[in-house]
């Protein structure tokens, strides 16, 4: 693990203050009887997602899965039949990849097929900016799956596709880019990112924006980190709104000021919160 990368440090922060802040008496509250494999398969998909979700909440019920926690809904379908199948995972952050021809964005990818990854590469244009919605939709792309997966119609292995969005979303939401790919570069393309009003919504699953009472999932940015140098030699910053008087300002190290310039280059890390209606 790379213990001074900052993305890596959060997540370790994240699980040990959900441990250590756990919500005991609301664990037990969560506790669902478990269903069979056949259950699962005939659930309507709210319902499905429900099950998960309070699976995930009978162990990990805090302040911290309260406000940071979403989830997401991978769907899996065969290339043959297109029959659809549907996995349920918790996410305290989404990490984004970038729009192909964006640095080295073909190597950080990890969702594309060998074959698009050496396409994406002939292809590279090597693009010097794009915007934060660019990332979601290469997110919600869909892959195509390596490895033949069985299909419960077809009775066979099949090549399938597979498909990530949010089905619940967090009150915050934090948004990482690859930076750092496969290739161990730095893709260092500029991003445009909203501060007042983001919509999140390219994201959804459309059946599940009401799941957990967020109707439209439109943020407002509180604090950006961004990543200056290269993958083994670097340097993180963060800067911060005070939610009092709106003003931003920076953290370097020892040194802290006002600051109100975004220009995208070394966005590492977005922390979104939820706009109150």
């Amino acid at each position: 693990m790379l213990t001074d990368d900052s993305h890596e440090f959060l997540r370790v922060l994240i699980d040990q203050l959900c441990e250590d802040l756990k919500d005991v008496p609301l664990c037990k509250e969560n506790k669902i009887q478990e269903a069979s494999e056949i259950e699962l398969d005939n659930m309507p998909l709210l319902q499905k997602s429900d099950y998960w979700w309070r699976r995930h909440l009978a162990q990990n019920s805090s302040v911290i899965t309260r406000d940071f926690c979403g989830q997401l809904i991978s769907t899996i379908q065969c290339t043959v039949c297109k029959t659809k199948r549907y996995t349920f995972d918790p996410f305290y952050d989404i990490s984004l990849p970038f729009p192909e021809g964006s640095g080295d964005s073909a190597g950080n990818n990890q969702k594309q097929s060998r074959r698009s990854l050496l396409q994406s590469r002939r292809n590279s244009t090597d693009l010097s900016r794009c915007s934060l919605d660019d990332c979601l939709r290469e997110f919600c792309k869909d892959e195509e799956l390596q490895d033949m997966t069985e299909c419960s119609k077809c009775r066979q292995k099949r090549e399938s596709t597979k498909k990530l969005q949010v089905f619940r979303f967090p009150r915050v939401l934090v948004l990482h880019h690859k930076r750092f790919g496969n290739s161990r570069k730095k893709v260092r393309t500029s991003i445009d990112f909203p501060k007042a009003s983001f919509d999140a919504s390219p994201l959804a699953y459309a059946d599940g924006l009401h799941a957990n009472g967020i109707t439209a999932p439109i943020y407002e940015l509180y604090a950006v980190i961004d990543h200056s140098g290269r993958l083994n030699f670097g340097h993180y910053v963060a800067t911060c709104v005070d939610p009092h008087s709106g003003s931003w300002y920076k953290f370097d190290d020892e040194d802290a000021r006002e600051y109100d310039l975004f220009d995208g280059a070394g966005a590492y890390m977005l922390f979104y919160r939820l706009k109150e209606s």
